[in-house]
């Protein structure tokens, strides 16, 4: 019974999230990037304020990029949105990193938003946006109060995505 609740849940969001996905495409002025952008900074904040009141669970400051994401992370895995298993981290340097997404919750909506975006014209790579390497990115601008940026390396929406993160 509770995986078909989650199951629905998990429906119900990816439909939510397309159509948000959806509406910054059709709104006069609006990019699909910064909206996700804007979306991402939002939802993490959420993400960390109920973490700390419902799931009674503080996510550490971090000295470090990586640091900062996988605290994130588990925050993510205490609360039951991504497995422990999800998520892969290659540091770079002091000022950037590389993350590999599999089975991302978020695939769905992803994947139909990118073929739409496709159809549009003037549509380029940087134009996709990536909703989990934002929370990543609102994670380590929260958590160590650099900000950052992302850059998609690979697309493959709920299968396998490849992220850089930077400090800017």
């Amino acid at each position: 019974m509770t995986e078909e609740v989650n199951g629905r849940w998990k429906a119900v969001m990816n439909i939510w999230l397309e159509g948000a996905l959806f509406a910054s495409k059709f709104t006069p002025g609006t990019r699909g990037k910064p909206f996700a952008h804007a979306m991402s900074d939002v939802a993490a904040d959420i993400f960390i304020q109920l973490a700390r009141e419902q799931y009674v669970f503080e996510l550490d400051e971090a000295d470090t990029m990586a640091q900062a994401i996988e605290n994130y992370m588990v925050a993510e895995v205490y609360s039951g949105l991504a497995t422990d298993r999800d998520l892969f981290i290659k540091e770079n340097d002091a000022r950037s990193l590389e993350i590999t997404v599999v089975g991302c919750p978020y695939g769905a909506a992803c994947a139909h938003f990118i073929s739409a975006l496709q159809d549009t014209e003037g549509f380029s790579k940087k134009d996709i946006p990536c909703l989990r390497a934002n929370c990543y990115g609102v994670a380590v601008t929260r958590l160590t109060g650099a900000e950052c940026c992302y850059q998609l390396l690979q697309v493959a929406p709920g299968t396998r995505c490849q992220v850089r993160l930077e400090i800017v």
